[in-house]
């Protein structure tokens, strides 16, 4: 209920008029509009490369929580990089052997917090650090993975979730802003 209060919420809190449409289908599209619309206010290049049909086999709730989780770390994380730095964000999602693959690749400052092979939150409050953890939940569910790796100051998250039966033949949309 939580996660669908928030669609809601997010799709009535931006004009997106000036925003075209990234994917087929809705619900990430509205979300990933959302994220577009914060990272041109910050000055965040926002790339995507589509290719996410309407009904792709995936829970709409569970998809939103799988891009909303990272594009909001994403856009925390270039938010904290030095203006005159280069701040970026590039989705693109595939269908690929009866997967949807999804990568998320932004730009940061170069400061992790980790323990191990386990990432920590810069945030503060209640809720820090669950997001990431609740991507790698919801991969397990699809009987797929969550990879994260560093190189220098890219961040780059990749996350495999097995489709119940691909769906028909979409071209991909791209826009770069």
């Amino acid at each position: 209920i939580a996660a669908q209060n928030y669609l809601s919420k997010l799709c009535t809190s931006y004009d997106d008029s000036a925003i075209p449409t990234v994917c087929r289908n809705q619900s990430a599209d509205a979300l990933i509009c959302y994220y577009v619309k914060l990272a041109k206010q910050q000055d965040i290049v926002f790339a995507t490369h589509m290719h996410l049909p309407d009904d792709v086999g995936i829970d709409d709730l569970d998809l939103c929580v799988i891009i909303g989780n990272c594009l909001e770390n994403a856009i925390e994380a270039c938010s904290k990089i030095k203006s005159i730095e280069p701040r970026f964000i590039d989705i693109s999602t595939t269908i690929s052997k009866g997967h949807l693959v999804i990568k998320i690749t932004n730009s940061f400052n170069g400061l992790i917090q980790h323990h191990g092979n386990d990432l920590f939150s810069s945030k503060e409050g209640r809720d820090y650090g669950i997001g990431l953890g609740s991507v790698k939940t919801l991969a397990a569910k699809y009987q797929g993975h969550c990879a994260i790796s560093l190189e220098l100051r890219v961040f780059k998250v990749s996350i495999s979730l097995r489709i119940p039966e691909i769906a028909a033949s979409t071209r991909p949309m791209n826009i770069s802003g």
